[in-house]
């Protein structure tokens, strides 16, 4: 599985950087609603530029469709990410969710469903397996005690260094990316 995130972030950044706070792209009409985006990975890699097509410049409609496109998007990357690493640590969560949060990279119930942050689509691939590692050792021990840790550190050695570049990641996220993807 190519990791694509890289030309993701590129893509948004390009998006944001553009008249505020996207461009719209309408050289075509398609269903209400529907994020359509050009062939690959829903950028054009040329331009490395996102095209977005709706029938009307609705900047609240274009909104809803490119958090609608992203959500999939974190859905389709994070949650094969995830049972890859499940498999490899030989757990296996209850259920997966992919959601939008401004406080949490991740989390884990006690009923074993492990909650991911679409946010995990802009940051750097050994901090996302390293959140998935996380996540995925509170299958056995819901807590961040020394055994926890212990657990971690077998399948991620590097996983203090990579918790402080989870943290300090939140500073790294756009200004733009809440603002353009809340749900209203």
């Amino acid at each position: 599985m190519k990791w694509r995130f890289p030309a993701l972030l590129a893509s948004l950044l390009t998006l944001a950087a553009c008249v505020a706070p996207f461009t719209l792209v309408t050289p075509g009409a398609v269903a209400v609603g529907e994020l359509n985006v050009e062939a690959g990975s829903g950028w054009n890699e040329a331009d490395d530029v996102l095209r977005i097509r709706t029938r009307s410049d609705d900047l609240r409609e274009v909104r809803l469709s490119l958090r609608r496109w992203f959500m999939a998007a974190a859905r389709k990357e994070l949650k094969p990410r995830l049972a890859e690493q499940a498999a490899r640590l030989g757990l296996r969560p209850r259920a997966v969710q992919v959601r939008l949060q401004r406080t949490r990279w991740g989390s884990c119930s006690a009923q074993g469903t492990i909650s991911l942050n679409a946010c995990l689509m802009l940051v750097e691939p050994a901090l996302v397996r390293y959140l998935l590692v996380h996540e995925l050792c509170h299958l056995r021990y819901l807590d961040h005690s020394r055994r926890y840790w212990r657990e971690v550190a077998r399948f991620e050695p590097e996983y203090r260094s990579l918790d402080r570049q989870l943290g300090a990641a939140w500073a790294s996220l756009p200004p733009w990316i809440f603002r353009l993807f809340r749900a209203d």
